[in-house]
């Protein structure tokens, strides 16, 4: 087996990981935020994993407009990123 065969299996099984957790703490978390509301449940984890899978489409296109090739991108990127993080962070935190 070639290095990059084991390398690609390496990176297959760390994406397999990382959905397994998401997919086993999602339902969990969504559960526990929703205590009281119990009537609105279903309704609530769909409008949650509509948003996200809305969200990391859009930041993957974005990433896909600004890749040229170049190493500095995705720091850009990041800071980018983590910036509208913080903004939106202040934003609720005044309210």
């Amino acid at each position: 087996m070639s290095i990059g065969m084991t390398n690609l299996w390496m990176l297959l099984g760390s994406i397999l990981v990382i959905f397994i957790g998401l997919n086993i703490l999602l339902p969990i978390v969504l559960s526990h935020a929703l205590l009281g509301f119990e009537d609105v449940i279903g309704t609530a984890s769909g409008l949650f994993s509509f948003g996200y899978y809305i969200l990391i489409s859009l930041l993957t296109f974005l990433m896909s407009l600004m890749h040229n090739g170049s190493i500095f991108v995705l720091p850009v990127y990041i800071l980018i990123v983590v910036g509208g993080m913080v903004l939106s962070l202040i934003v609720v935190c005044k309210n």
